[in-house]
């Protein structure tokens, strides 16, 4: 019997923005456990690092097809979705199951699926809850947050299974999808992501220098609000005037000059030193985080985080701000690191400042324990494997067969106590 392929759809592969990804761990995933199954993803664009831990993991990477008579070069999301048919000319001919981002590819995975595969299975990944991080990003995109929040679950409705990365956006879209008609909801899973063996593989250590430098990642632009940067600055300029201390932030476009204005204006001290960074590839995160004594998540509002999670994997102090679902999985899972969550409460902006400023000026003052804790915590998570029961999950969702063309199957067993969000099994039980 031939074995039908999964096409993942991505808009990249890896993340040249500053950013962690979940979407190369998807195809990794794939080929560690399912090596008989051929694994494709159609990305818009990639840089040649992408290609080459692409071809290392398994995975064929599929770049759109430009006519060189085409005045439209730059990659475009309307590619995957509407010209797919000649830019992706290239897509395998039978699929078994399309794999596509919530908000980003969704749209493109529904009509792949409906003009070239028909038999396949639709699978979506969550990650972003509009209703919580679009508010701070403008009115523009608050104006919005319905229409977004509606879009995924137009898309929803089309999608064999759904997974969400965390607790905290698998609450949120449990509920939602109560507006589903019954026959029309998809099977709904939390998802819990393994740290990159990047960060594994990395040895943080403890270094006594006279400046101390604390780190943040993340995409910046449209953002810094929400990513909770002004806080940060403010923050550490009360740090800086009692001990030496630089700010360094990956994710700053050099030529963002508004995001970039916007950071530094809200520096309160001269003493503070602030490195603003432009995007860099995991390796480049990692190095920076080699080089810094915290990891700071300061976020007003994070589906996850993980960046966060990535430094805990890595053994680097951290403090994750207590609006994130990375604080809910600390506290399931890495009881070792519970003071590592800072009360984000954002009523009383300058008492949430001072309180940050006090919890990042006793991580660095005690940086020596903080990393011996940090080592303790990187084991303890290590050892858990939460993880494991939500990946089998999703490989069972990829490369299960359904019995009729495409249409959904009643859940059982397993999948129904997904689908009423009752508890599961141990390792997925909660984020």
């Amino acid at each position: 019997m031939e074995n039908l392929a999964v096409l993942l759809v991505h808009d990249e592969h890896n993340t040249s923005q500053g950013e962690i990804s979940i979407n190369p761990q998807l195809g990794k995933l794939l080929k560690e456990n399912a090596q008989d199954i051929p694994v494709f993803t159609a990305v818009l664009q990639a840089t040649e690092e992408d290609k080459k831990d692409a071809q290392q993991d398994g995975v064929v990477l599929l770049l759109p097809q430009v006519d060189p008579g085409d005045t439209r070069t730059d990659p475009s999301p309307g590619w995957l979705t509407f010209d797919h048919q000649s830019k992706y000319p290239h897509l395998p001919s039978k699929i078994r199951s399309i794999v596509g981002h919530a908000g980003v590819t969704s749209r493109a995975t529904v009509v792949i699926k409906k003009e070239r595969y028909p038999d396949a299975r639709v699978i979506l990944f969550s990650s972003d809850i509009p209703e919580d991080t679009e508010y701070y990003k403008g009115d523009e995109k608050a104006m919005g947050i319905g229409k977004k929040e509606d879009s995924i679950l137009q898309d929803a409705q089309e999608a064999d299974v759904v997974f969400s990365l965390g607790h905290k956006t698998f609450d949120h879209f449990q509920n939602q999808f109560r507006a589903i008609p019954t026959s029309k909801r998809p099977q709904h899973f939390k998802f819990v992501p393994r740290p990159s063996k990047i960060f594994v593989d990395a040895e943080a250590e403890f270094q006594d220098t006279e400046t101390m430098v604390v780190l943040s990642i993340g995409r910046v632009k449209g953002a810094e609000k929400l990513k909770g940067y002004d806080l940060a600055v403010e923050s550490l300029s009360i740090v800086a005037d009692k001990m030496k201390v630089r700010y360094r932030v990956i994710g700053v476009d050099e030529d963002d000059f508004q995001t970039r204005n916007a950071i530094l204006e809200q520096c309160k001290s001269a003493n503070l030193q602030i490195t603003l960074l432009s995007y860099g590839t995991q390796k480049d995160i990692c190095k920076e985080m080699m080089q810094a004594h915290l990891v700071l998540m300061p976020s007003r509002a994070e589906p996850f985080g993980l960046v966060g999670l990535e430094a805990i994997a890595a053994g680097v102090p951290v403090l994750v701000s207590s609006k994130s679902g990375l604080a809910d999985f600390i506290r399931e899972h890495v009881d070792e690191l519970h003071h590592s969550i800072v009360d984000m409460d954002g009523s009383d902006k300058d008492a949430t400042v001072k309180y940050l400023a006090h919890s990042i000026e006793k991580m660095l003052k005690q940086n020596r324990t903080e990393f011996k804790t940090a080592a303790r915590g990187k084991q303890q998570l290590l050892s858990s494997k939460c993880w494991e029961e939500s990946h089998q999950q999703f490989i069972q969702a990829c490369t299960r067969r359904d019995t009729d063309t495409g249409a959904k199957q009643p859940a059982t067993g397993l999948e129904q106590s997904a689908v009423h969000g009752e508890e599961i099994e141990e390792g997925t039980k909660s984020f």
